[in-house]
């Protein structure tokens, strides 16, 4: 299975990989991920899935066989606002121990 995303922005990426909750990955919520993508200007974004699969078959015991060429289904189409970004969640350096950066001092 091979995945294709049209991010709406001019970027694609194909991958083998489908994608994961940050929990199923065992990552930190807003951490990047190998099937993250940044956008760099606010707006409206139409993103698309693109799914190749392959198929085969087998009778009975025998040996499983590829089937030649692939299918393609595209996935639901998603609109995504991005209004704006920042990793930054205060305005003020987290060196000291203040409200908001606890998180960033354990």
């Amino acid at each position: 299975v091979l995945f294709r995303r049209y991010f709406g922005d001019g970027e694609r990426r194909t991958s083998a990989l489908k994608g994961a909750s940050w929990r199923e990955l065992g990552q930190a919520p807003w951490t990047r991920t190998a099937t993250s993508h940044v956008y760099d200007t606010v707006g409206r974004y139409r993103v698309r899935q693109l799914v190749w699969y392959s198929a085969e078959f087998r009778f009975g015991a025998q040996d499983w066989v590829q089937l030649a060429g692939e299918v393609s289904v595209w996935a639901n189409e998603l609109e995504v606002t991005v209004l704006s970004a920042d990793t930054v969640l205060v305005d003020r350096s987290c060196d000291a121990p203040e409200p908001g950066c606890e998180a960033l001092n354990r």
